[in-house]
């Protein structure tokens, strides 16, 4: 954490304002590890792909065990790569689960030009606006294919069904935290959600 914790304290001096520097820092980390991103969501895409096909070979074989197993043995062995999404996202975990306590314990009883509202970046929001752009962030992509910005299939509808219960989870999440940690989160939500609007894969 000293390290990023020093290259976050070099960005300040030349910024003078923690609410820029902590949003300059985190776009500079995703910015990093998009490629481990991109490859991450291609892993991932590739095992839904093979979940989809190992299933049609479990309804082809349902009486006959040992030929699903020899089946399901030979996708896998032409597939081998299929099974890294879950590597690349624990490759990624350290990283931001650093970033997020290095927010969490280093912030500072500071304003910043960002939030003039906010008498201190150690205090929640009192007038829940970070929260609202969190939720909004997060919704994003949902809100770009419900009005046809973009177009696909991955994503769920925008009712209250399928996105109630993340947006619930969503406001627990910032509601009382620190206005500096949300900056954090609010950065990062909506880097990732324009990620997954601009870039296909």
């Amino acid at each position: 954490m000293s390290i990023m914790l020093n290259l976050f304290n070099v960005l300040q001096s030349f910024t003078n304002d923690y609410g820029v520097s902590i949003i300059l820092f985190t776009i500079f980390i995703k910015v990093i590890m998009l490629p481990i991103s991109i490859r991450s969501k291609k892993s991932l895409k590739e095992s839904q792909l093979m979940a989809t096909k190992v299933a049609e070979l479990k309804k082809k074989y349902e009486n006959r065990p040992k030929e699903l197993n020899t089946e399901v043995s030979k996708l896998y062995k032409e597939n081998p790569k299929s099974g890294l999404s879950i590597f690349i996202v624990l490759l990624q975990m350290p990283i931001f689960i650093t970033l997020h306590r290095m927010f969490s314990t280093n912030i500072v009883s500071t304003t910043t030009l960002l939030t003039p509202w906010i008498p201190s970046l150690s205090m929640p929001d009192p007038f829940f606006i970070l929260p609202v752009l969190f939720v909004l962030g997060q919704l994003l992509p949902n809100i770009a294919q419900h009005f046809k910005i973009i177009k696909t299939t991955s994503l769920p509808k925008l009712n209250f069904n399928t996105v109630g219960m993340s947006v619930f989870m969503a406001l627990l999440l910032v509601l009382r935290m620190p206005s500096g940690l949300g900056l954090y989160f609010i950065t990062n939500t909506l880097v990732s959600s324009l990620e997954q609007i601009f870039i296909k894969v």
